[in-house]
């Protein structure tokens, strides 16, 4: 059995860009509202390299996952997240290998 480390979970590492207010956030191209079970609104701006394959964070802008459960340490390859948000049921991928899967709301 494989021992998990803190860095398998998935790591929010990249903040999202921050934008403080509605307008500001639609400039930016994002989309203002609400996300997971947040209560005020948030501005969630979509990565530039969204959906690219890749096997570890670093070739990303946010972060390497799969929507697809992938046994956890198994060799696997992912996208390129479509938001900086943590939220939704994910898997991060690192160096190659399938980390834990999490869903946050």
């Amino acid at each position: 059995m494989l021992e998990r480390e803190p860095q398998d979970y998935v790591e929010f590492d990249k903040p999202s860009p921050v934008a403080r207010s509605e307008g500001e956030c639609v400039s930016r191209g994002g989309n203002w509202g609400p996300a997971g079970l947040l209560v005020e609104p948030i501005c969630d701006i979509r990565p530039s390299d969204a959906g690219k394959t890749c096997t570890d964070s670093q070739q990303c802008e946010s972060k390497c996952i799969t929507f697809t459960r992938v046994r956890y340490g198994a060799s696997a390859t992912g996208v390129c997240h479509d938001s900086f948000l943590p939220f939704g049921c994910l898997q991060r991928i690192r160096a190659g290998r399938a980390g834990q899967a999490l869903c946050i709301d």
